[in-house]
């Protein structure tokens, strides 16, 4: 209840930067968005919630809302900070309270996620993804604080993204998360530049300090785009490349990163390789369809751990993508009109045959209102990724209003 304050003072701020954003819009930035979304899961296999009851289905409500605040102190330096305020209620957090506690997690080098009131099946989180410093002197920018370094090129899976990867199955998060750090590009040319990133964070494991330094040149070539990385990665040696570009009029991209251990040696930790690639392509009635692979080394073809939807994968990075070794993700999307969008969306684990499934749609009601029904289906024999616990089924429906 100590941070209840806080909250207040940031969103007082916050209101009266949207007021200062009419008068002098050159200086101050808001935006933002508020969101409704109910959301109900059907499991197959029952889970055990006490002695005498299981829960076959559940249920929860979550209201979101978003500010993204910007400071432009002059021409070249910035201050730009971004936040989340959660408020979920309903069947589920009853049932399994400690889903609060998952909730108030940040690795980051600061903690900077708070749940401000938890209780009776009801939690209110507030957290902060971005707070960075932004300064450009002639061609170099330097970004320090709390920021999104995004290395991956692909849509799906991002071996390069080694920073601060992100689930494609975490629909509603799309900015994606952040990382405490101090980056520094170089732009040599429009087509080329070199950053130097250096983050620290924690251990989920036992809390200790860890850190990853890289650095990635970018340049183009023949019409493709290149990026070579290298550094550290926690206690790994990493290095890795990427692509972008196209054969004729389909987009062609891909990734790879390779892990060695180099600190802490261990008998049992091996040599990690990550790659994906991506093709997509838009015909002339904008039907769109997308497919990326992925492969993962370090994963399993069989007995693998399993999602359960309602925390993914806990121990994601771009070393560990996925919980298996091969991954096809296929997706196809379709503008039945300019306010009504059909979208399906599937991953495959080829070894076991279990899947995700993904169909949606999305209504825009105005020009800042949409209203998207998505269903997430998690499919398969029981031990396997995607259905490691029995299948579930679950469905979302999103009023989002964008300010």
């Amino acid at each position: 209840m100590k941070k209840i304050p806080m909250l207040f003072a940031v969103l007082h701020f916050a209101f009266f930067a949207a007021r200062a954003q009419d008068e002098k819009p050159e200086i101050l930035e808001l935006d933002g968005y508020l969101k409704e979304m109910p959301s109900l899961y059907i499991l197959q296999k029952e889970i055990p919630i006490s002695a005498a009851e299981n829960m076959k289905w559940t249920w929860y409500n979550l209201v979101h809302n978003r500010l993204n605040l910007k400071f432009n102190a002059t021409k070249n330096l910035s201050f730009s900070v971004g936040m989340r305020n959660r408020f979920l209620s309903g069947g589920f957090i009853g049932t399994i309270p400690q889903y609060a506690d998952v909730l108030s997690v940040d690795n980051g080098l600061a903690d900077l996620s708070w749940n401000i009131f938890s209780k009776d099946g009801m939690v209110i989180n507030t957290s902060f993804d971005r707070a960075c410093l932004d300064f450009t002197v002639k061609s170099v920018q330097v970004k320090i604080g709390r920021q999104r370094v995004n290395w991956g090129i692909g849509l799906v899976w991002n071996p390069n993204d080694i920073f601060n990867a992100f689930s494609y199955i975490d629909f509603d998060y799309e900015e994606r998360p952040g990382s405490d750090a101090v980056s520094v590009s170089w732009y040599r040319s429009a087509t080329s530049s070199l950053d130097v990133v250096g983050k620290m964070d924690k251990n989920p494991a036992d809390s200790s300090h860890q850190s990853t330094i890289a650095a990635r040149y970018f340049f183009n070539l023949s019409s493709y785009d290149f990026q070579l990385i290298a550094g550290k990665f926690n206690d790994d040696v990493v290095g890795g490349f990427g692509w972008s570009g196209a054969i004729k009029n389909v987009s062609f991209r891909g990734e790879m990163s390779v892990f060695t251990p180099a600190l802490n040696r261990n008998i049992n930790r091996k040599t990690a390789v990550v790659a994906s690639v991506e093709a997509d392509y838009t015909f002339e009635n904008q039907l769109y369809l997308h497919g990326a692979a992925l492969f993962n080394s370090s994963g399993k073809l069989k007995n693998t751990e399993g999602m359960d939807l309602f925390t993914t994968q806990s121990d994601l990075s771009a070393k560990k993508l996925s919980y298996g070794k091969f991954e096809i993700f296929g997706q196809a999307s379709y503008p039945v009109s300019p306010v009504f969008h059909l979208v399906l969306a599937a991953m495959l684990n080829p070894a076991d045959l279990s899947a995700y499934l993904s169909p949606s749609c999305t209504f825009s009601l105005a020009d800042n209102l949409e209203l998207m029904l998505n269903t997430q289906l998690l499919l398969g024999k029981s031990n396997t990724e995607y259905a490691a616990n029995g299948n579930v089924y679950a469905g979302f429906a999103r009023l989002k209003w964008s300010f």
